[in-house]
């Protein structure tokens, strides 16, 4: 205490000897740093194994692809199914099972999709959620989507999709469209459609019936030979570019049907 009290000491002020400030990171922030450059390291090393995951993944699906396609599942006796089989097989729950035969099938028709899943930059979350619109949305665009996306925003984006439109996604395999000339000369049509491509087909008609004008009461006039259905086919295909549908019908066959 004498050394602070006496004449030229101002009270209040330090007089001792002086304190050097600690101008670099103190011990706790080193520390801290060390921690952070240990678990950057280990993100790094989990990102890692995570591509190594897709891969391996990737190499188990092909696999069952093959396997599938040349039928290898007969050789083996009281199983039901090839997920059934790989359930027993490979210790997976028959669910687990069921989804990875239904990717494994889909994989073989998106190439570009599957050539993302072995490179590792596709998950199996991602491509799990891609399949399960293969042939409906175009497949470019599907894996711009999925690189670009994290695996729960693609999820919920194909589960909107396929619920808003998943009505129209199950009448694609039921559309029908079939026509052949009598022997009259008259063409008969028998269709099935969705509700939009109908009144498209409906407006076609319609169409062509106002440019030929009213159908007279010989029924081997001019009127039917021009009205016939390939003026119909070509008035339903303009309408369903101008009006920018998704579903597009095929081109029509001479044969009398739509491919």
């Amino acid at each position: 205490m004498n050394d602070h009290d006496g004449p030229g000491v101002v009270p209040g002020r330090y007089a001792g000897e002086a304190i050097r400030l600690h101008d670099g990171p103190t011990p706790r922030q080193l520390a801290s740093e060390q921690e952070k450059a240990q678990a950057d390291g280990l993100a790094g090393r989990i990102c890692a194994a995570a591509a190594d995951a897709a891969r391996s993944a990737y190499t188990l699906l092909e696999l069952l692809g093959e396997f599938d396609a040349m039928g290898a599942i007969r050789y083996w006796n009281d199983f039901k199914s090839l997920a059934h089989w790989l359930s027993w097989s490979c210790s997976m729950t028959p669910g687990v099972a069921r989804e990875h035969v239904r990717v494994a099938k889909a994989l073989r028709r998106v190439p570009t999709v599957a050539g993302l899943f072995r490179e590792g930059r596709l998950s199996y979350s991602k491509v799990r959620e891609v399949t399960r619109v293969v042939d409906i949305v175009d497949e470019h665009k599907l894996c711009q989507l999925a690189l670009t996306a994290t695996a729960s925003q693609l999820a919920r984006m194909i589960s909107g999709f396929r619920s808003a439109d998943g009505m129209r996604i199950g009448q694609q395999t039921k559309r029908r469209v079939l026509w052949h000339e009598r022997e009259d000369g008259m063409v008969e049509f028998r269709a099935r459609l969705s509700k939009d491509e109908a009144a498209l087909l409906i407006a076609a008609i319609d169409s062509a019936k106002d440019q030929c004008g009213t159908r007279p009461a010989n029924p081997g006039s001019v009127w039917r030979r021009r009205a016939g259905a390939g003026t119909w086919c070509r008035q339903l295909q303009q309408r369903r570019r101008s009006s920018g549908c998704g579903a597009r019908l095929p081109p029509c066959c001479p044969t009398g049907s739509f491919r």
